[in-house]
Parts: structure tokens; sequence; C-alpha cells
């Protein structure tokens, strides 16, 4: 049986339980660069990405330097602190500075289509090829959503979340 100790279970989706970072001390070793301006926005908040909670499942967001400020891709990097194993994620963007498509480095079967696969609560899901165990997770953006000019100049990454299939859990 697989557990997750420390871990704030969000919500359920599908028999997928998904959960947040919220409160478990999870840090972020590496990123790619923020836009400049990022923390007049209130964007700059690195922890953002795996704050959700029951209430807000989108929590915050952070604000990468768009396209035309610098060359895809764009990593964020999340240290549980402890192995952790899961069978799924979803991740959430924003509708205007967003990214396209994205996967978690070395996890096959997590690659997702942002702007065409996005679901009415916000994100996009994926099932991995099999369980996987790791305490670094990276989430990998390597496309941008948006051709408009203005808005190659942000990508926005709300939430970062991962799932346990409730026959494993």
């Amino acid at each position: 049986m697989l557990t997750t100790p420390n871990l704030l279970a969000v919500n359920v989706v599908d028999g997928i339980t998904y959960y947040s970072g919220a409160g478990a001390g999870w840090t972020v070793p590496e990123h790619s660069d923020l836009v400049s301006y990022a923390c007049s926005y209130d964007l700059c908040d690195i922890t953002a990405v795996f704050d959700g909670t029951e209430q807000d499942p989108l929590g915050g967001a952070i604000d990468f330097a768009g396209p035309n400020y610098q060359s895809l891709p764009y990593t964020f990097t999340i240290d549980m602190g402890e192995v952790q194993t899961f069978t799924h994620w979803r991740v959430a963007g924003n509708g205007w500075y967003s990214f396209q498509d994205a996967h978690l480095a070395n996890v096959p079967g997590s690659d997702v289509d942002y702007t065409n696969n996005r679901a009415d609560d916000g994100f996009v899901y994926a099932a991995f090829s099999s369980p996987v165990a790791a305490q670094h997770w990276q989430t990998v953006i390597t496309s941008y959503g948006n051709p408009d000019y203005q808005a190659s100049f942000q990508c926005y990454l709300t939430e970062v979340q991962f799932g346990l299939q409730a026959s494993i859990d």
C-alpha cells in the first residue's frame, strides 16, 4: 500500500486523490527565470505553485519570463524532502499567459497539452505509464500556448499537484 505522509489531499477526481504540498515543507531548488516585474503582481512566491487547498485548489501562481524574454523550455523543480510515489499529476496555468506542452522530467506518460486539454476546473491531467517514486519532481514546459506577441512576455505556472489511484492508495 502506498502512502502520502505530510501531504494535503486536495480532492478526488475519477478515483484519483490529488495532493498538494501546502504545509508539507516542499522546497524549490531550481526554476527558470521569472519575469522581472513578477513581484509587482504578487507572482514571485515560488511555493505558490504547490499550495492549493480543498477550498482553493489552484492556490497561487508564478510568472516565468515568457518566450519574448527567454527561450523554452522552462523548468520548475520540487523537492518533496523524501521519496513519494504517484500514479498521476495535474498542472494548471493561465488562459492568456499560457504554456501548451509540458511533462514531468523522466516520467513516461506525463505529457500534457494545457491549451487544448484543460478541464473545467483549470487543470490538465495525465496518468503515468506506471507508478513513479521520486523525491525531486521537475515540471518541464516545452511550448508556449498563446501566439499573441504581447501575451508572450509572460508564462504563468499556477499549480502542480500529484495523484494516487484509489486502488493503490
